[in-house]
């Protein structure tokens, strides 16, 4: 239950804090560093897809975690890590290509987010039985909305206000969706209490 309670905050967070990303990135590496990394933003726009698909296999890494199986975590993580060198020695030795590495990101955090969840349904037989097609539903339209941002944002290496907008206009949607009535009030609580 607590593995599941995890899972669903951390879409209803990660979805928005990524797709912000993805509209101001422009802006980002602009105050970050200077207009002269502004090419990077090639290997950003594969590396925060990627991103979500890390951060969910995290969620269900540490369940196996917490089934002491630590030397599975360890192997899967040594393999996963192992390939990813390899492939950034190739694409940049090879293909001088840095948007190779960020295209092998997303198909190997893909890999790792369901071999975490195989073993964490192997471990805990009844984990999201109650709600699984909800938090899938809810996994499925987060990564959807990742894919639609970047694709918009593609080739952006200017901030448009116009996909800021929308980015606001999804957020108010996704929120009145996805978090339930308390889960709204103690956000507001939170808020007016910091104000």
């Amino acid at each position: 239950r607590l593995i599941e309670k995890y899972f669903r905050f951390s879409l209803i967070t990660i979805t928005p804090i990524i797709t912000l990303i993805i509209v101001i990135k422009p802006i980002l590496v602009i105050l970050i560093a200077s207009s002269d990394f502004l090419s990077s933003l090639k290997l950003m726009r594969w590396m925060l897809i990627a991103d979500y698909f890390k951060i969910t296999s995290w969620i269900f890494a540490l369940a196996i975690f917490a089934n002491h199986k630590i030397y599975f975590y360890l192997f899967s993580e040594l393999i996963w890590y192992s390939m990813l060198a390899f492939i950034a020695f190739i694409s940049m030795y090879y293909f001088g290509n840095t948007e190779l590495i960020g295209f092998s990101l997303i198909i190997l955090f893909l890999f790792s987010t369901a071999n975490y969840f195989y073993a964490t349904i192997n471990a805990y037989k009844s984990l999201f039985i109650g709600n699984r097609r909800k938090l899938f539903n809810l996994w499925i339209v987060s990564l959807t909305s990742i894919i639609i941002f970047s694709f918009i944002n593609w080739n952006n290496n200017t901030f448009e206000w116009k996909n800021l907008f929308a980015w606001i206009i999804f957020i108010l949607l996704y929120a009145n969706f996805f978090i339930t009535i308390t889960e709204k009030k103690f956000i507001l609580s939170k808020f007016y209490k910091a104000l």
